[in-house]
């Protein structure tokens, strides 16, 4: 059976449109013979997802699912590539692991210090030294 991936984009940064084009590069390049593949938009508290046959299909974010065609999809796997929040600074992978999806990303406190370029340079100099 092959597992279903939500590659997620968007975002509520002004760097939507590039995490769009990020997203649209990774959705061509996934092997759609071994994959069943997604594109969830994030933006606010709206989430939809677009397949090959459909677009604008609301997301269940109490499961992390959809209705196809009646069938509940769920995801076996999500691709956070989203510049800014809630994306890159641990936000949705904190969401996503709530709901105990599988998430390719750092962990939420690398992603949270690692956004606020302050904090991980106090951080960073604490711990080495520099």
């Amino acid at each position: 059976m092959r597992k279903n991936i939500a590659i997620m984009y968007g975002g509520n940064s002004s760097e939507f449109e590039i995490s769009r084009n990020s997203a649209e590069q990774v959705y061509k390049n996934i092997d759609k013979d071994k994959f069943n593949v997604y594109r969830i938009m994030v933006r606010g508290s709206e989430w939809t997802a677009d397949g090959p046959l459909f677009i604008d299909i609301p997301v269940n974010k109490d499961d992390f699912s959809i209705l196809e065609n009646y069938i509940k999809v769920k995801f076996d796997c999500a691709l956070i590539i989203i510049h800014g929040d809630p994306g890159e600074n641990g936000i949705l992978r904190l969401i996503l692991t709530w709901l105990e999806s599988l998430i390719q990303q750092v962990a939420f406190f690398a992603s949270a210090l690692t956004f606020n370029k302050y904090a991980c340079k106090i951080y960073l100099s604490k711990k080495y030294g520099h």
